[in-house]
């Protein structure tokens, strides 16, 4: 019999304290000041072009955040039929992208949640070790090549349709 997803082990984040995080903003800042050594005005265009950058992003996702407010892992939950899909896999895609605001099944990793190629197969390889699933002969799957173009409910369908990694896993 399968276990409940909330005995999912939890979800393992990896960040920076305030003063790592303030130190690394500093450097990078000062990175995109370095073409001023060439041309002085680029000393304070680049790093404004990136706080300004980073600030709309930040008021989008707090928009949509509201737009979605009352939503959350359930209404993503009820996208899928759970007796065919593993909810395991449910909850581990779900706690995976929805750090700004609460995804839904038909979200674009593109244009929705700005995830780029190489982020989203980083965060394929976390999403299968977390839920048990192999990531071998993904060709012969056939969603392959297709999530990074669609939807966040064609990532949930391609990781069900991928063989778990033992025997033991499947009576979880």
């Amino acid at each position: 019999m399968r276990s409940f997803s909330r005995y999912m082990p939890p979800r393992k984040v990896e960040t920076l304290g305030p003063v790592a995080s303030l130190g690394v903003m500093g450097l990078f800042l000062g990175l995109l000041a370095l073409p001023g050594l060439a041309w002085w005005p680029l000393a304070f265009v680049l790093p404004v072009i990136f706080i300004v950058g980073t600030l709309i992003g930040w008021r989008s996702d707090k928009r949509e955040a509201e737009r979605r407010r009352g939503e959350s892992i359930c209404s993503f939950a009820r996208s899928f039929d759970c007796r065919v899909i593993d909810s395991w896999i449910v909850r581990a895609v779900y706690e995976e992208f929805s750090d700004s605001f609460p995804i839904r099944a038909e979200d674009s990793f593109r244009d929705d949640l700005r995830t780029d190629e190489e982020d989203l197969e980083d965060s394929i390889e976390v999403i299968a070790q977390r839920i048990g699933r192999s990531l071998d002969n993904t060709e012969a799957n056939f969603l392959w090549g297709q999530v990074e173009n669609v939807a966040v409910g064609d990532l949930v369908l391609f990781l069900n349709a991928q063989p778990k990694l033992s025997a033991g896993t499947a009576d979880r």
